[in-house]
């Protein structure tokens, strides 16, 4: 007897066709053909439910982990799987695209921004701090965010190097008293004789006070009257000895000048706004340690350069770290070019001047600006509300 599918039997309509084949070895290869074509289609079938199956599982599991929380473990004893089961269905989830992590935080697009400086500038590290809506706000919330990063890297028989600035006297204002055995700061310049708040000695006093250290002052000013003067202070041996100790330092603290009129050495009376303005016709766009320098970090010199006492920027990069302070619109080229110069370790500034720094450099880093502000995580497909 030959069997038949109820849906391969030939219609009454076709009957005359059906019944002039040639026998039954044409009606048995007519079945084989019918049965091959319905277990293709059994089969298909079969893999799309298997399909579905198994990604009703990935969203199972990516629920249970990313919704409730529950540990890989758990997630394999309640649905009777190992926990390298688990894990490679996570895996797959997020390659796949049935889940989706965002973080919806203002701090996130700061940390981007700190990667792109970190690898275009080739610094050790970069803080980037969200800029403040109100811009008088800069100096201060720059100098706290330096003074958490500063303390914790004050370590047992540091030596300590400050220059001047008014973000570094403000960052040691920050600073919680927290007394380190063996510290010892000194200065990386001379003293100014116009402006408490600038001068470096009641900067390395402050830190001395905060970590129970040993103060060594560079007994000269930072200007000298003329470059006679200048060199009779470089050769007393114990300003030589200071300066040693200084560009041998493991940690310094610094601040980055612009040359707009002003800047501290206009304020200060060190430099008229005539005499900086030759600067910047000579190609000066900023300052450290009162030198000046171009674009690329190449120094300036000018009748300035020859009364300085103290370490040019150069000998900074003997230091074990130089961690600099700087931020907003006017610092963004007087930045750019110590860090090309390589004065500069660490950068601690703010999301604006971040992103002017990084466009330049590496547009693809400007991002847009995003309300970022929770971890949002997404589970796409079927079962996901499951």
């Amino acid at each position: 007897m030959v069997c038949f599918q109820t849906s391969m039997l030939p219609t009454l309509a076709g009957m005359g066709d059906y019944q002039e084949c040639a026998g039954a070895g044409d009606v048995q290869l007519r079945h084989r053909e019918s049965s091959r074509r319905w277990a293709h289609c059994s089969q298909e079938c079969n893999t799309v439910a298997a399909r579905d199956m198994e990604r009703r599982l990935k969203v199972e599991v990516a629920r249970r982990y990313y919704l409730e929380n529950k540990t890989q473990d758990r997630i394999a004893r309640e649905l009777g799987l190992s926990r390298i089961k688990v894990q490679r269905l996570l895996a797959q989830c997020r390659r796949e695209g049935i889940v989706e992590i965002r973080i919806k935080d203002p701090l996130l697009h700061c940390l981007e921004l700190e990667n792109a400086l970190r690898e275009k500038f080739s610094l050790e590290d970069v803080l980037v701090i969200n800029s403040p809506s109100v811009p008088s706000l800069l100096t201060r919330n720059l100098a706290r965010a330096g003074a958490e990063y500063f303390a914790e890297r004050v370590s047992e028989g540091c030596v300590i190097g400050a220059a001047w600035g008014r973000t570094v006297f403000e960052m040691v204002q920050f600073l919680e008293p927290r007394p380190v055995k063996g510290v010892k700061v000194v200065s990386l310049i001379g003293g100014l004789t116009v402006s408490l708040a600038h001068n470096p000695y009641t900067i390395i006093n402050r830190i001395g006070d905060v970590f129970g250290a040993e103060i060594y002052y560079l007994s000269a000013p930072a200007i000298a009257d003329s470059p006679r003067t200048r060199e009779v202070f470089m050769g007393e041996k114990r300003i030589q000895e200071m300066l040693r100790m200084a560009q041998n330092a493991d940690l310094a603290v610094i601040g980055i000048g612009d040359v707009t009129d002003e800047s501290t050495l206009v304020l200060t009376g060190y430099l008229t706004p005539r005499e900086l303005a030759e600067l910047r016709d000579r190609g000066a766009v900023g300052e450290i340690l009162a030198s000046h320098f171009d674009i690329e970090g190449r120094l300036v010199e000018s009748h300035l350069s020859e009364r300085l006492v103290g370490l040019r920027p150069p000998e900074l990069q003997s230091i074990g770290k130089v961690i600099a302070l700087a931020g907003g619109e006017k610092k963004v080229e007087s930045i750019r070019g110590a860090l090309r110069g390589h004065y500069v370790d660490v950068l601690v500034t703010d999301e604006d001047t971040a992103r002017a720094l990084a466009m330049e450099e590496h547009p693809a880093t400007a991002l847009p600006e995003r309300d970022r502000r929770v971890v949002e995580v997404e589970i796409s497909g079927a079962g996901a509300n499951a």
